[in-house]
């Protein structure tokens, strides 16, 4: 995700029980400093480790975040047919990464769990996500995912939007799309590290998962990776 004063899409992430507010997670230069300074570990894991337990704003415990139960999709307009083919991709591409959750779907909002919406930050604000009015609506902001989480770091539902007025990009618009489900899943930071990474903090159009992007998702989704589970945790688990 991006700061505000750059040109690219945000995704916002509210606190639920102390839960939570955030665009990401916390930015502690600590951990960032030991994340990036454990030989043993392979780039990909490094990567992982900064996407998945850091973020953009402060006072988010850096533990992992996930779903522990199906994403059920609510599109609120689905005229909008190229965004509605590049979200199908989207879903059958993660679908095949996952061991865990499975994305699909929803007809109604009543049955869902994740609602997406195309147009403008005024409507994603006023009538979908009104704790992000403040972020959404500063102008640089072209989207933006919200998730909610339990007090044992279950992702339990959300929402995103893109800024369809904002951007006018096809590809771009697609961009956004794909970045902000992908976060939602709990991979929450950016970085320069990785141009062609669909978590590039500079601006980008890319349509397609970068292959360290699918290996995250992967992890992200695996059996396990669990929600809570700290740095030393993952470390851990990949060097017993």
């Amino acid at each position: 995700m991006k700061q505000l004063s750059k040109a690219k899409s945000w995704r916002w992430i509210y606190n639920l029980l102390a839960f939570f507010s955030i665009v990401g997670c916390t930015s502690n230069a600590e951990s960032h400093q030991s994340i990036n300074h454990t030989p043993e570990l392979t780039d990909e894991q490094q990567y992982f480790l900064r996407i998945s337990l850091e973020g953009e704003l402060s006072g988010v415990p850096p533990v992992v975040k996930k779903w522990n139960q199906n994403i059920n999709i609510f599109v609120v307009d689905t005229t909008y047919s190229e965004l509605m083919d590049e979200l199908d991709q989207i879903v059958d591409e993660i679908n095949d990464l996952s061991a865990t959750v499975t994305l699909r779907r929803a007809k109604t909002r009543v049955e869902s769990n994740y609602l997406i919406y195309f147009g403008n930050a005024q409507t994603y604000a006023t009538d979908y996500e009104p704790a992000a009015a403040s972020l959404v609506e500063r102008e640089t902001n072209k989207g933006a995912f919200w998730i909610y989480w339990d007090g044992n770091y279950r992702i339990i539902r959300g929402s995103m939007y893109v800024n369809t007025e904002r951007e006018q990009l096809l590809n771009c618009q697609k961009h956004t799309l794909r970045e902000e489900i992908t976060q939602s899943l709990g991979l929450m930071q950016d970085t320069d590290d990785f141009p062609t990474s669909i978590f590039y903090q500079s601006r980008s159009c890319g349509t397609q998962y970068a292959d360290i992007d699918k290996q995250l998702i992967r992890w992200q989704l695996s059996e396990e990776i669990k929600a809570g589970m700290n740095r030393s945790d993952i470390v851990a688990l990949w060097n017993p």
